[in-house]
């Protein structure tokens, strides 16, 4: 009898206590792609475990985050009102979801970037941020992001 194993890939994202998730992530998967931040890790990985195998394996380590592959997803947050309010009406959703989920990812990390932390950054990356806050349209750019283009127009 042949056993057929099928890798599949997976994004995760990880809220609060991160330290050891990477290592976690690796025990389980074959390749792996990672953000971290405070607070914040995302990782991309592919893996034949299957996505409640993958749910109960990342519960077992008491982690708040959202996992999802292609169609479906799955969230866990120690605090079930949370879960509940965010995602219930999403459950049978999972292609949205993770549309929605990468949006609300991208905000999270654009406001990540903060005057504060320019002056410590490469002028490649500063022209990289330029570039992605400009990707916004001038019309749709806070005063923040205004504040930010100037001190990063600078700072090349």
């Amino acid at each position: 009898m042949n056993v057929k194993m099928e890798f599949k890939s997976y994004c995760i994202i990880m809220l609060g206590e991160v330290s050891g998730g990477i290592d976690e992530i690796i025990k389980i998967s074959e390749s792996q792609k990672y953000l971290e931040g405070k607070g914040i890790l995302i990782s991309t990985f592919t893996t034949v475990s299957t996505l409640n195998e993958l749910k109960s394996f990342f519960e077992s380590y008491n982690r708040n985050f959202v996992l999802f592959e292609l169609n479906n997803f799955a969230v866990n947050f120690t605090n079930k009102k949370i879960t509940n309010h965010l995602f219930s009406d999403y459950e049978n959703l999972g292609g949205l979801m993770a549309v929605i989920l990468t949006n609300r990812i991208n905000r999270v990390i654009d406001e990540t970037i903060n005057v504060n932390s320019i002056d410590s950054i490469s002028k490649d990356e500063s022209s990289e941020l330029i570039n992605k806050l400009l990707e916004k349209g001038v019309e749709n750019l806070t005063e923040e992001d205004k504040t930010i283009i100037q001190k990063l127009a600078k700072n090349d």
